[in-house]
């Protein structure tokens, strides 16, 4: 998991796949896939931290209205 310079996250494997939305859609149940790295929006994430402790990774396609 790494932090963008906009404050975003991409989420990477060693050999340079990044979790990928599919099609770069926000549509709901939209497949997510490993692809490899190539700083698109759809391989982008946005941390929030929620209210009971854990943490949620919402869509940059979805400007953070859907998550993983």
């Amino acid at each position: 998991i790494t932090r963008l310079s906009d404050g975003k996250y991409t989420i990477q494997t060693s050999d340079g796949k990044a979790i990928t939305v599919e099609n770069g859609t926000s549509e709901d149940g939209t497949n997510i896939s490993l692809k490899q790295y190539t700083a698109d929006n759809s391989q982008k994430f946005i941390l929030q931290a929620n209210k009971d402790g854990s943490y949620s990774f919402l869509t940059s396609v979805s400007n953070g209205l859907s998550c993983l």
